[in-house]
């Protein structure tokens, strides 16, 4: 049996247990190798392998992407203060920059330190005013620790700086030129089936994609678009090859090792780490469990 087909049958087997649902793309040199979804979805609907899921913290892939964008531009700089974008934060926030919400060093907290939550609809000004009352956990640049928040102020920034709502910018400078066309920002993607997360095989209510996840849990993609996304967006096209080459690049050491992989960091968006001595760039997520810097294992 071949390794394509020998994958499949164990996915399937999960699949009849319980233990796996959702949707597989592998793909090796160009070729698809694996494309097919198994199991049901958290409403109990028979799977397809086009269909578009909520990623969660693989929206921060985007997020950053956008930010790294305007940086090629000089329309914000990674070490611009955060508090020029933000307005009037704590004094403890004096030195924290735009890269140190990118690469997770703010001290900000994640969002178990915020009360809020997810599922609901918050306007950006309490959003932002929850965030800047939240106590630091360290001093900003002096440690890596997960915060979900800062993400939502890089969205903020990219509004502020470009004058148009994120979702606009991410979908007119990334989704579109990419050709990423069954992704979407806040709302599904038209014309394309929708699945229902789960944890643990039960269905999950949707988290909030238009305001209080805006930056750090908003899009809306499909396996096959997902496969396409990293390739893309390390073309030449969207942004410069000084950038191409940052957005994968370690910005900040997280541990020697985890789970089987070394030299475990954070780019912009993107884990990097390797595995075997090879190495690898990751995004891992789960909407209501956890990212691997709080939030739970390859999953939001």
């Amino acid at each position: 049996m071949g390794v394509a087909a020998d994958l499949d049958a164990q996915l399937r087997a999960l699949a009849a247990a319980g233990g796996f649902r959702g949707t597989v793309r592998v793909e090796c040199e160009g070729a698809v190798v694996v494309d097919a979804a198994y199991g049901r979805d958290g409403a109990e609907r028979e799977l397809g392998s086009g269909a578009a899921f909520q990623i969660a913290s693989v929206s921060k892939t985007f997020a950053a992407a956008c930010a790294l964008w305007l940086v090629d531009r000089g329309a914000i700089s990674f070490d611009d203060p955060v508090h020029r974008w933000i307005g009037a934060p704590p004094a403890s926030w004096s030195s924290m920059t735009v890269r140190q919400l990118l690469t997770h060093t703010s001290g900000l907290c994640h969002w178990d330190g915020l009360g809020v939550d997810l599922c609901s609809a918050y306007e950006r000004a309490d959003l932002i005013d929850r965030i800047t009352s939240s106590q630091l956990l360290f001093d900003p640049g002096t440690r890596w620790s997960y915060s979900s928040p800062g993400f939502v102020l890089v969205a903020h920034i990219v509004e502020t700086a470009t004058g148009c709502p994120y979702r606009q910018v991410a979908t007119d400078q990334l989704l579109s030129p990419l050709a990423l066309s069954h992704t979407s920002v806040g709302d599904p993607p038209e014309g394309v089936v929708t699945a229902r997360g789960s944890v643990i095989g039960r269905g999950v209510p949707s988290a909030e994609l238009r305001s209080t996840n805006v930056g750090t849990g908003d899009v809306w993609s499909t396996a096959a678009d997902l496969a396409w996304w990293p390739r893309a967006l390390a073309s030449p096209g969207v942004l410069s090859s000084t950038m191409r080459d940052a957005i994968f690049t370690q910005q900040a050491h997280i541990s020697e090792g985890e789970d089987g992989l070394t030299d475990l960091g954070y780019c912009y968006g993107w884990f990097s780490a390797r595995c075997e001595n090879l190495p690898v760039i990751f995004r891992d997520s789960s909407s209501f469990g956890g990212d691997l810097g709080g939030w739970g294992r390859l999953g939001r």
